[in-house]
């Protein structure tokens, strides 16, 4: 309530820029400068969403009885290979703006700092599962893969509804000009002010103003999280299977962005492949993953009842293996022990 009274106390001023702004032309969405060192409010709000998730995860890890820590070293190691994914995603969906690794890397040869504003959140989900599935498959293997996909996954959408917020910083991801009346009585006024494209607060009275795609998927995410994490994670128990949750996250992402990339203004479209706009073929690619998801969960583990979908049947029986091993091989220990104790007190015997 702070933070929202803060940001709303601010908008009837004369906007965010006389207060966060510490030099005039200074970019509004940068957090902290320290010389040629930048922090974006873009990064600090993916962060957070990162936090939030690794958090929820370590609550639902303790609630099911597993140590609450299992995730600490994934998502340490995620982090990077999912940023890494966000910048290759927007490089491959627009190489003409990259004609150089330098332009890669977001090097400016004239300012020397780095400056990654290019960064598409798909690209992020995807390398970050790719590296969940190798990381659960073949190096921490005591719950199955299913566990993982379903409490993991859904928990993006947290970091997804916060890192809209970043876009709002930076003054981009709009829709389509619309009269502002259309907007004033859904959407808090000093977003509205700052839907102008510029997110100039001169422009604040403009009558015509950007939809605000990044506020609207933002609140639709966190309905997503609640919905899917907690409501569905807790109490959908009859027939559900693995794997099936953590699809719930791929269709509704899916469809919120099929259903939001029409109304983008034509400035942040990320890419066309065969006239069609890049993030609707990847919006229709998540839904068609999630749907694959679900179908296999249910074909896969159809016989399988609820108190056994997260049980790793493999490393169940391998510990059980192990166990076995370790109680005969201390049986054959004591029984030779017991033998050399009874030979002994033979010998002892005799020789009286």
């Amino acid at each position: 309530m702070f933070l929202a009274n803060l940001i709303i106390t601010l908008s009837n001023q004369n906007g965010f820029f006389p207060y966060l702004k510490t030099k005039a032309g200074e970019d509004f969405g940068v957090f902290l400068r320290l010389g040629n060192f930048q922090i974006a409010w873009y990064a600090v709000f993916i962060i957070t969403g990162m936090v939030i998730c690794l958090l929820r995860c370590r609550h639902e890890l303790a609630k099911k009885g597993a140590p609450k820590d299992y995730y600490d070293n994934f998502f340490f190691s995620v982090i990077p290979i999912a940023l890494v994914g966000t910048r290759l995603w927007y490089v491959v969906c627009n190489l003409d703006q990259f004609p150089t690794f330098l332009d890669v890397l977001g090097y400016d040869t004239t300012t020397h700092t780095i400056n990654l504003s290019g960064l598409a959140v798909q690209g992020g989900v995807v390398f970050g599962v790719v590296w969940g599935f190798i990381y659960f498959a073949f190096i921490k293997k005591r719950y199955p893969l299913g566990f993982h996909f379903d409490l993991i996954i859904p928990s993006i959408l947290i970091g997804q509804a916060l890192g809209r917020w970043g876009n709002f910083f930076n003054g981009e991801v709009y829709g389509i000009t619309v009269n502002r009346s259309y907007l004033k009585w859904w959407i808090p006024k000093f977003i509205i002010d700052y839907c102008t494209g510029t997110g100039t607060a001169s422009q604040a009275g403009a009558e015509n103003v950007h939809i605000p795609l990044f506020y609207i998927e933002s609140i639709i995410n966190i309905i997503g999280f609640i919905l899917i994490a907690y409501v569905i994670w807790r109490f959908w128990k009859k027939g559900r299977k693995p794997f099936q949750v953590g699809s719930l996250y791929f269709i509704w992402y899916g469809t919120v962005r099929l259903c939001l990339e029409p109304l983008r203004d034509p400035e942040y479209i990320m890419g066309e492949q065969y006239n069609v706009r890049t993030s609707m073929i990847m919006s229709i690619i998540y839904i068609i993953v999630g749907l694959s998801f679900f179908i296999y969960g249910a074909i896969k583990y159809h016989k399988v009842p609820y108190e056994r979908i997260y049980i790793n049947e493999a490393y169940e029986a391998e510990e059980n293996r192990k166990k076995e091993e370790h109680d005969r091989i201390l049986n054959e220990k004591i029984a030779a022990k017991k033998a050399e104790i009874r030979a002994r007190k033979a010998s002892e015997k005799t020789n009286e």
